[in-house]
């Protein structure tokens, strides 16, 4: 892997931003256990994933989401930007309550759905402006950081869910005509 630059911020190892910027592809053969919650921002690239041993390609932006325990391997992948953010359960999913946006609801934890995302341009301007706002209040580190930082990422899902939902009634409808 041909690494240009990644950024990355971190709060109390509970919480992780990395922004990253690609020249080469990447193969990654060895398959890996994901250990926290992640959120895979592809920005612009294409390539192929395989999330417990099921292959999912992608051409163009595109949001992948992976549970504690779920298997991980890249076959192949030629991306210029993407983001990366990594959250225990302690620092985010202590929220049971919201049955939709929790890490047991449509985005996280759903056998029944695929794993990804795909967003539209006024998507991406809104989720560019919430990782603008998270970048800031990393690199701030004032008062209630910790519930800034939760705030921001609740927003990102939340935005993530309404995606999923949109695409998702679009499907049924069409599998119904």
């Amino acid at each position: 892997m041909a690494i240009q630059d990644i950024k990355t911020y971190t709060f109390q190892d509970v919480f992780s931003l990395q922004l990253v910027d690609f020249e080469k592809a990447c193969v990654v053969n060895k398959p890996t256990q994901i250990n926290e919650y992640k959120i895979f921002w592809i920005k612009e690239g294409k390539g192929t994933y395989n999330i417990d041993f099921k292959s999912y390609s992608f051409d163009g932006t595109v949001l992948f989401f992976l549970s504690p325990g779920q298997v991980f391997t890249v076959d192949s992948e030629r991306i210029k930007e993407a983001y990366q953010l990594s959250f225990t359960r302690d620092f985010y999913c202590i929220q049971t309550h919201d049955t939709e946006i929790a890490c047991n609801g449509v985005l996280f934890n759903n056998v029944y759905e695929t794993p990804f995302v795909t967003p539209s341009e006024r998507d991406i301007k809104k989720l560019n402006f919430i990782l603008d706002n998270l970048v800031e209040e990393f690199e701030l580190a004032e008062t209630a950081q910790y519930d800034m930082l939760q705030s921001f990422l609740k927003q990102f899902i939340i935005y993530s869910v309404r995606m999923k939902k949109e695409q998702s009634i679009v499907k049924d409808d069409t599998e119904t005509k």
